[in-house]
């Protein structure tokens, strides 16, 4: 039986002296419009910037160094659409031998927010089996938005 993973919150206090960041991971061509709304919102309150990082899939007969994308290729309609909602955002591609690895290669930068969205029929995401490996490793709040029946996805290429 699948269980649909809910919102789920481990508080930290942030680092002194270190700009804020907030951590928006992809793993696939779309994102929920709510795990895009909870990332602006998050980083509002905070004032931080959104990292937008893709998380690239690298077959384990190349180099992780092998990706000629270019961190600019990386969703730059929703970085359009996060700056022009007044929110600093950037983008990132983080290679690795699968999603887990390469998000475990992206938290060794500090992020005091990580927001996700959980996978679904219509939509790419996080499964909770994702989610439970993330909890122990991350040192930030984490915020997972299942989708909602019906929910519009934003295209992220």
């Amino acid at each position: 039986m699948a269980v649909e993973p809910a919102a789920v919150l481990v508080s930290t206090e942030p680092v002194p002296g270190l700009e804020r960041r907030l951590l928006l991971p992809l793993i696939g061509p779309t994102v929920g419009a709510r795990t895009f709304q909870a990332a602006l919102a998050h980083a509002r309150a905070d004032d931080a910037i959104i990292r937008v990082v893709r998380l690239a899939i690298v077959p384990r007969h190349l180099g992780l160094d092998a990706l000629d994308e270019q961190p600019a290729a990386v969703a730059p309609d929703l970085v359009a659409h996060i700056r022009r909602a007044g929110v600093r955002a950037e983008a990132w591609i983080q290679p690795g031998r699968t999603s887990r690895h390469a998000l475990a290669q992206a938290l060794d930068a500090y992020y005091g927010c990580i927001v996700l969205g959980a996978g679904g029929s219509r939509c790419d995401g996080f499964s909770a089996a994702d989610v439970a490996w993330l909890i122990p490793r991350a040192p930030a709040t984490i915020v997972v938005l299942a989708p909602s029946s019906g929910e519009p996805q934003l295209s992220v290429l």
